[in-house]
């Protein structure tokens, strides 16, 4: 079984379409998929990229705070994970690790996949943050459609850090997976 969230969600999709007799189930969290990413954010860093090596990690991590803070629906879970999330490109050289990162990403790998979800067999869990204005909820119902027999949550209450917003939904539906393997 794999579950991701975010780039961890295309990385799933791209084990379970590449290695099925290895993956007994499918969980994709608000994840990257088709062509709908990198999402706007990530674009509008992706362009100024080239300053990005130059800033002071100081200055990176508070900067990427406030734009990374409206991924989350409840504001008291986020620091955390925010914490977290952009430590390592607070470090010394985490600018120009986070500029190489943001060179990297694109669709291909996801579109390359795409046409091969209809063909998994295997039990599959959809789980979207409703108010995700990044990764957009039509993404979440696309792919439990091309998912056979996927079972997609809505989470009202939740943006794309659904893990931090409602880690309960998120370990519920793991454990339907879990269950149905």
């Amino acid at each position: 079984m794999v579950v991701g969230h975010d780039l961890g969600g295309g990385v799933a999709q791209i084990l379970a379409t590449t290695s099925t007799g290895r993956v007994a189930g499918l969980g994709v969290v608000n994840g990257v998929c088709y062509d709908g990413w990198p999402v706007p954010v990530v674009r509008a860093l992706k362009a100024g990229w080239p300053a990005l090596p130059l800033l002071p990690p100081a200055v990176l991590a508070n900067a990427l705070r406030p734009a990374l803070r409206t991924l989350f629906t409840h504001q008291e879970r986020a620091a955390p994970f925010l914490d977290r999330f952009v430590g390592p490109w607070a470090r010394p050289g985490g600018p120009r690790v986070l500029a190489r990162h943001l060179r990297s990403l694109d669709s291909v790998s996801t579109q390359t996949v795409a046409p091969f979800l209809p063909r998994l067999a295997v039990p599959a869990e959809v789980v979207w943050g409703r108010q995700d204005h990044q990764m957009k909820p039509r993404y979440g119902q696309r792919l439990a459609d091309d998912l056979p027999g996927a079972r997609l949550t809505w989470v009202d209450d939740a943006s794309h850090f659904v893990p931090a917003d409602r880690p309960d939904v998120v370990a519920e539906a793991v454990l339907r997976l879990v269950e149905g393997a």
